[in-house]
């Protein structure tokens, strides 16, 4: 326990560069995608220190000249006619009381989705060895299982990166046959339904397994895109630009480009973990290869 409650105040700290905000009102936004409703689910909020944007200082200077942005966790619930499902769990701070006010009983959630396995996507899963969610079947890549499971990987890890693994397979173990692997299909083949109106799409880079969620229901699909943007102010517009937090920064900036191309062209409006509220909207490409972002009205 002690071991985690460490990792989970490192990991903070490190995705919001060690500046604490108070949560304001607004942090829970719904939208409606045909018959499915998907529900933001804020966990926090904070500011992200440039120095983890790889790129040359003019660039960073001329779209973050503060030197700092606005961070946010976020988590979404997807009720389907079917399953009450969880893409993501977050840092777990305010995901219960968040799912209180939706009068989400944990105990209702069947279904977790996780995009990829740092810490403040499946620091909820678990406290102090039992599941969080009783009920719920947890889906992960294949290939983001292997990688965070692999001992040969963990061993040769820094401490700090040792930590997230014993914090994966920690979260994986208490659910022990609830655990149920999947390999996502390329953006550009033909994708497949893992459960009805929840197609997961293969968008490594970021880590090894790293998955984005397209739900979708009729005419109507949103894109839930896990990590592909972790600092807005400078990845829309310059998809290209990597963080220190991606494993392999060359795939996850050639990932990025090709999700954007696929939701401008197909008018996918996007959700991201670290999009700013409302956390969703659809992107749009002004001038070539340089994109913007349209929030949802709230």
């Amino acid at each position: 326990m002690k071991l985690n409650f460490i990792c989970l105040i490192l990991l903070y700290l490190m995705c919001t560069g060690g500046v604490i905000f108070s949560q304001d009102a607004k942090n829970i936004f719904t939208y409606k995608v045909g018959d499915c409703e998907v529900n933001l689910l804020v966990e926090n909020r904070g500011q992200r220190d440039s120095a983890i944007i790889l790129a040359d200082k003019s660039v960073v200077q001329k779209y973050i000249p503060e030197g700092t942005s606005p961070a946010q966790t976020n988590i979404f619930l997807v009720k389907t006619p079917k399953n009450t499902i969880l893409i993501d769990t977050g840092f777990g701070t305010t995901l219960f009381e968040n799912l209180k006010s939706l009068k989400i009983e944990p105990a209702k959630i069947d279904i977790i989705f996780i995009t990829h396995m740092h810490g403040d996507h499946i620091s909820g899963l678990q406290k102090d060895g039992k599941p969080l969610f009783p009920n719920a079947t947890v889906y992960l890549a294949e290939q983001e299982k292997n990688f965070w499971t692999d001992s040969k990987m963990m061993a040769a890890a820094t401490e700090a990166r040792q930590n997230n693994f014993k914090l994966a397979q920690n979260a994986l173990a208490v659910y022990g046959k609830k655990v149920k692997t999947f390999k996502p299909a390329d953006l550009n083949s033909k994708l497949k339904e893992l459960v009805p109106r929840i197609t997961p799409i293969a968008a490594f880079g970021h880590t090894p397994g790293h998955t984005l969620y397209l739900v979708s229901s009729g005419k109507e699909s949103l894109l839930i895109t896990g990590d592909l943007i972790n600092v807005m102010e400078i990845q829309i517009p310059v998809p290209e630009i990597a963080t220190v937090y991606d494993t392999d920064p060359k795939a996850a900036s050639e990932t990025r480009k090709k999700v954007f191309e696929y939701v401008t062209k197909n008018k996918i409006p996007i959700a991201g973990m670290h999009l700013l509220y409302p956390s969703i909207g659809t992107l749009e490409e002004p001038n070539k290869g340089e994109y913007k972002f349209n929030p949802a009205k709230h």
